[in-house]
């Protein structure tokens, strides 16, 4: 399914996204720019089509297309963004990757 409007049928979607990744391990910053560009376009669809009372939830697993001068994964912070009904909520209670998952769990509970 098409990911903005599958959240109107599903309780949770997931989308993975790894070209942004490829495009940091080019090292190539209009490959990246491209990727970013890409991601741009998907999340105004996404916070377009969401029904109102939907959390929509943006983190990655690791930084490397902020930083083009290495081919390899950063230690860099990533960003978390969300929005929707209490998206601040969320943002401000998780502070690690590996608190993403509990966090989003804990809303279904």
């Amino acid at each position: 399914p098409h990911p903005p409007r599958a959240a109107a049928d599903h309780d949770f979607v997931l989308f993975e996204y790894f070209q942004s990744d490829k495009a940091g391990h080019s090292g190539e910053m209009a490959q990246g720019c491209a990727e970013l560009a890409k991601l741009d376009e998907f999340l105004a669809a996404a916070l377009a089509a969401c029904p109102p009372d939907t959390l929509l939830v943006v983190t990655s697993d690791h930084g490397n297309l902020e930083d083009l001068t290495t081919r390899r994964h950063t230690a860099n912070p990533v960003p978390l963004l969300a929005w929707g009904p209490g998206a601040a909520e969320f943002v401000a209670g998780v502070t690690r990757l590996d608190e993403v998952t509990p966090a989003l769990d804990s809303r279904h509970s």
